[in-house]
């Protein structure tokens, strides 16, 4: 009766630590997921933060450009974009005979733009930036968050010798990955939108005069040299 009474009192056990385990991690994601960037800070008080920790750390800023050039003829003016960008370390996104967008290292964002004038009269030239610290953080936070929970379930694993338990375990430990691999792509994505500045290109050909239009401009131009010279 005794070893009966200690049996079910271990599997019991094992019950509540996977269920505790599993109320902490969602009652953190909960908490992570609700917090505004206003009250960030005591979001993750719980998690040994540094006063001033985010403040400190790197800027995360995404720098995207866009510029509208007018061309003499729309040529392979893309092309020759596509080719800059490569010298510089960039790659295409999109192109077509009027319209190109690439990726450039962001440190090479304004010298790249200023080269740009070579193809033709630049109409509207545009840098926009969006800081993204606080949202990075974030996510950091949860991945490591989720990094322990994963580590406390697999020393569980370990430990556990009843089917129902290492089933339970398993798909905590199925769930968390998934978490885990989620937010770390969109780290991922961060990283890159951060390294690689975006810049979209429009060109327009220059209108051209039909055959009446070429006689104005003779005249205004003969009308022109005639008051120039008066």
């Amino acid at each position: 009766m005794k070893q009966c009474n200690n049996k079910t009192m271990k599997n019991t056990l094992w019950i509540v630590l996977v269920t505790l385990l599993s109320m902490n991690f969602a009652c953190t994601q909960a908490t992570y997921e609700s917090a505004s960037v206003g009250n960030y800070r005591t979001a993750v008080d719980s998690d040994s933060y540094k006063e001033g920790e985010v403040e400190q750390a790197e800027r995360k800023i995404i720098y995207n450009g866009s510029m509208s050039i007018t061309v003499k003829y729309l040529d392979d003016q893309t092309n020759q974009v596509i080719e800059k960008a490569k010298v510089q370390g960039g790659y295409m996104v999109s192109s077509d005979i009027d319209r190109v967008t690439i990726r450039i290292p962001a440190e090479k964002l304004n010298s790249f733009m200023d080269e740009m004038v070579t193809f033709g009269a630049v109409e509207s030239r545009n840098i926009y930036s969006q800081d993204i610290t606080d949202q990075y953080a974030d996510m950091a936070m949860r991945v490591e968050n989720a990094q322990k929970a994963r580590k406390r379930y697999l020393e569980l694993l370990e430990q556990a010798t009843k089917v129902s338990d290492i089933l339970a375990i398993e798909k905590e430990l199925e769930r968390l990955n998934g978490e885990i691999e989620r937010l770390q792509g969109q780290i991922n994505s961060f990283d890159k939108q951060v390294q690689y500045s975006s810049i979209s290109i429009y060109f327009t050909e220059k209108v051209k005069p039909g055959p009446v239009g070429y006689i104005f401009v003779g005249l205004y131009k003969a009308v022109k040299f005639l008051f120039v010279r008066g």
